[in-house]
């Protein structure tokens, strides 16, 4: 039997919780190389607006943006990680997935 005390109210298996995921990663990746950030991070505001996520659910995802971005930066930063050239394509990739999310 499984409990779900302690998890937050934004599932794993929520498509917007993937692409705030994918959002705050990016991100990260991409302020950790000194790229442009707001592209991506308005594109995820666009599919929110889309979606009409308001109120605390709009909160969570924007928490679980701030968590992956922190989570993105420190991961640029670990040996191995991907070049700034890769980050770039990366957020080109980010970017037209939120676009065209449905």
């Amino acid at each position: 039997m499984m409990l779900s005390v302690g998890l937050p109210r934004t599932r794993q298996d929520d498509p917007l919780n993937a692409a705030a995921q994918l959002t705050g990663l990016t991100a990260g990746m991409a302020s950790a190389c000194q790229l442009q950030t707001k592209p991506v991070l308005h594109a995820f505001r666009d599919l929110m607006d889309r979606k009409k996520v308001h109120g605390t659910k709009r909160k969570q995802l924007v928490k679980v943006v701030e968590d992956a971005n922190a989570r993105g930066v420190a991961t640029q930063h670990k040996p191995g990680a991907m070049s700034c050239k890769d980050v770039q394509a990366q957020v080109k990739k980010t970017i037209y997935r939120l676009e065209h999310a449905k």
